[in-house]
């Protein structure tokens, strides 16, 4: 992990929620303090384990990150809530 990397998980994700939707429908007011996006794949069969993990610049972006996207719609769906939670952080 890099110095000052912090890492938010994003649970909840349906089939068809990928790294591009992720980065570019949802988070991307955000995409200048996003380093990366990944969404979690079950090895065997290739299918999403419903769950992603967004990496940060430092722990201000994802600390404000965190705030402000989570329990918010998200884009394309009725009734499906972002659910964020700190996966890891060094506050270097």
């Amino acid at each position: 992990m890099e110095d000052g990397c912090c890492r938010i998980r994003v649970d909840n994700l349906q089939p068809g929620m990928d790294e591009n939707y992720l980065f570019h429908q949802c988070f991307y007011r955000a995409r200048e303090e996003i380093l990366s996006v990944k969404v979690i794949q079950n090895e065997e069969t290739g299918h999403s384990k419903a769950y992603g993990v967004v990496s940060f610049k430092n722990y201000a972006a994802a600390e404000e990150f965190l705030m402000k996207y989570n329990e918010k719609l998200m884009p394309h769906t009725n009734d499906q809530y972002f659910k964020l939670d700190w996966e890891t952080c060094s506050k270097n």
